[in-house]
């Protein structure tokens, strides 16, 4: 059988609503799983990088790279997660509209490449 993460292909709303009932899990006392606290913490910084730059959370997740300005943004994004967070590439990927991990090495190595330039 082929389940599809729950995860992926969520509109904003169903993004919402899973995240609410995360937040009242916590305060309940319910722990959460240590990979449902870092997607919270995922989304909560890439809705923070497309904000800062005027996209929503959708553009930063949708699969084509859009204006050039969005791909570096996402790169930025993908090297923050990465030296911020515990998450994997491809859990990083997942976050970020379902992206290989490969992806994400590259847009971590673009990111890095850029600021020391």
């Amino acid at each position: 059988m082929n389940a599809m993460n729950p995860i992926q292909s969520e509109t904003p709303a169903q993004m919402f609503s899973r995240h609410t009932a995360e937040c009242e899990a916590v305060m309940r006392g319910i722990p959460l799983s240590k990979k449902a606290y870092a997607r919270i913490q995922a989304d909560r910084i890439i809705k923070s990088f497309g904000e800062r730059h005027g996209f929503t959370i959708e553009q930063m997740q949708q699969p084509n790279q859009g204006p050039r300005a969005l791909a570096h943004i996402r790169q930025d994004c993908m090297a923050f997660l990465r030296e911020n967070t515990d998450m994997s590439l491809p859990d990083i990927g997942e976050a970020l509209g379902d992206r290989d991990h490969t992806t994400i090495r590259h847009g971590v190595a673009a990111s890095i490449a850029r600021a020391t330039t």
